[in-house]
């Protein structure tokens, strides 16, 4: 018997007009002009609307975002908190570097894990190192990695 067509959750609703409309509401512009701000790393100076927002909604955003697009830096700049419980960085779904740096400097404590034992095997280690090396001038060879907190899911 088929089943009967159910409308979203209002929450479910929520999380999809976000993802559609996510540069006007965090950056009050246009997708062009969020392109041109990240060439130009102005993006970081904008705090954006989740400053405040628990941890499990912005971890439901992030979800719905990454199930209508991937992850870019703009989007990971404004879900990346000290609240965000958790972080899917699987690859194709998220720009794994930019995550991992975000989560090292905004988060107080993180733990990395993979989705399931094998998916790890998805990176070549090559990718995986890029992914943890900072490209920070002033201490090239520095990695910040901590344990304990928000799961971050490469």
């Amino acid at each position: 018997m088929p089943l009967r067509n159910e409308p979203p959750s209002l929450r479910r609703a929520a999380m999809v007009v976000i993802c559609e409309y996510f540069e006007p509401l965090c950056y009050g512009l246009s997708s062009e002009e969020v392109a041109n701000m990240i060439d130009t790393e102005e993006y970081l100076d904008i705090k954006g609307p989740f400053e405040d927002m628990p941890g499990p909604v912005l971890a439901c955003v992030a979800e719905a975002v990454s199930e209508r697009r991937a992850l870019h830096r703009k989007h990971l700049h404004m879900l990346v908190q000290p609240q965000t419980p958790r972080l899917n960085l699987s690859w194709g779904d998220a720009d794994g570097y930019h995550g991992i740096q975000f989560a090292g400097q905004r988060c107080k404590a993180c733990s990395l894990s993979s989705s399931s034992p094998p998916p790890a095997c998805r990176l070549s280690a090559a990718a995986t190192i890029g992914c943890l090396l900072p490209r920070n001038r002033e201490a090239p060879g520095e990695i910040r990695l901590q344990s304990d907190s928000p799961d971050i899911i490469v």
